[in-house]
């Protein structure tokens, strides 16, 4: 399965989120999926080989930096931006996470259009 570098999987239990960064991402020409769950979410990327996905630390049904591992265990190329207000970028867990490779991006929310869009160089 090749990537489409144009698909990007949003992973957020707020609707309003995931309302706020697809707009901004459709808006650049990304087909982006929304999802609110992480059974959701592995069953996504076991369909679509994402090349990008955006992630909320705090799920209904699984913890962000878990839903992380196992997406990397299954696709150690996709990047994952963990998107939350649940955590700052200088927390231990965020910077462990990053050192581990379990994220390859931190976006704080709230957050502006310029942050979404910088995670889009990878």
């Amino acid at each position: 399965m090749l990537p489409d570098h144009t698909a990007i999987l949003l992973i957020d239990d707020e609707a309003d989120m995931c309302w706020a960064v697809k707009r901004i991402l459709v808006g650049r020409g990304y087909q982006v999926t929304t999802v609110d769950t992480g059974e959701q979410a592995i069953a996504q990327v076991q369909q679509v080989c994402y090349p990008l996905i955006f992630l909320d630390a705090k799920l209904p049904d699984i913890e962000g930096l878990q839903l992380a591992e196992r997406i990397k265990h299954m696709f150690p190329n996709t990047h994952i931006i963990f998107l939350t207000g649940y955590y700052y970028r200088d927390d231990p867990v965020v910077t462990s996470a990053l050192a581990k490779g379990i994220i390859d991006g931190f976006i704080a929310k709230p957050f502006n259009n310029e942050d979404v869009l910088n995670a889009l160089t990878f």
